[in-house]
């Protein structure tokens, strides 16, 4: 019995091999005596499986002027700006993913602080954890005891329990993608947008 490379294919077994067995978008190459396949390289945002009556595999056609609708259950595509909205005094955040979207398991959501503005003051979650990823200008974010600057592109991860805030010391707008771990927070968000209008309403 002859034993094969690690990747080689037999071209003598070619036909009885199922498809689904050979590596994703490669081609077959041959070296006389044996059948390797080369990967090949699509534009990202194209990937296309051709229908095979053995596998069962259907067309998948993802462009860029896909809808929703077309995409898979669950699957979740929104155009830049789209998402709920909530004005929250000097902030204004925008949920991208929370509740039965997600399970539960966790909420995504883009918060926004105005210059010169304070963020949501010193809190902590009990059972709760924070993924924080600055999108634009800097903020500056409070964990436990510390004060940390940080600029666009910098990651800051807060566990349960731990006291943190977030603000904005720059004369710039600055944002802050948030994934929130369980999710469920969004349905805190009407109280939190009556509460800043009743207090902007009483500064007046």
């Amino acid at each position: 019995m002859t034993r094969l490379a690690r990747g080689a294919f037999d071209s003598r077994s070619a036909v009885s091999t199922p498809p689904h067995t050979r590596p994703p978008a490669a081609v077959p190459v041959s070296n006389g005596a044996s059948l390797f396949y080369k990967p090949i390289h699509r534009p990202r945002w194209h990937h296309r499986r051709m229908s095979d009556a053995t596998t069962g595999m259907e067309n998948v056609d993802l462009r860029p002027e896909a809808s929703t609708a077309e995409l898979a259950g669950g699957v979740i595509v929104l155009p830049p700006g789209a998402g709920r909205h909530y004005a929250c005094g000097p902030m204004q955040s925008v949920f991208l993913a929370d509740g039965e979207e997600t399970g539960d398991r966790y909420a995504v959501s883009i918060w926004w602080v105005n210059p010169h503005r304070s963020g949501p003051g010193p809190h902590l979650h009990a059972a709760n954890e924070e993924l924080f990823y600055v999108i634009e200008g800097t903020v500056t974010f409070r964990v436990a005891d510390r004060y940390v600057d940080a600029a666009s592109g910098t990651f800051v991860r807060v566990p349960a329990g731990v006291t943190h805030d977030f603000e904005n010391r720059t004369s710039e707008r600055a944002g802050v993608l948030n994934v929130f771990i369980p999710g469920g927070f969004e349905t805190k968000m009407p109280a939190i947008v009556d509460w800043y209008h009743e207090r902007d309403t009483a500064d007046r």
